[in-house]
């Protein structure tokens, strides 16, 4: 996986209790790439099994993105 900053917005989405990307990782990827982090909380990982359906949360978290795309 590259971990060179990336040219354009990015938004890492993280879970402290992924059991697949610790929340460390997650926040070196950030690092790395340049992007904001948010902290999911307790979601486990966000795989097709988690079942979000229509996340509230995560759909500020895009509208935030995709406002900070337009600037």
């Amino acid at each position: 996986m590259p971990l060179k900053r990336l040219p354009f917005p990015t938004l890492v989405v993280a879970s402290p209790t992924d059991p697949r990307v610790t929340f460390d990782q997650a926040t070196a990827f950030a690092a790395a790439w340049g992007a904001d982090l948010a902290d999911a909380g307790d979601l486990g990982h966000m795989g097709n099994e988690t079942h979000l359906g229509l996340w509230p949360a995560g759909l500020l978290m895009l509208g935030r993105l995709l406002e900070k795309a337009r600037l």
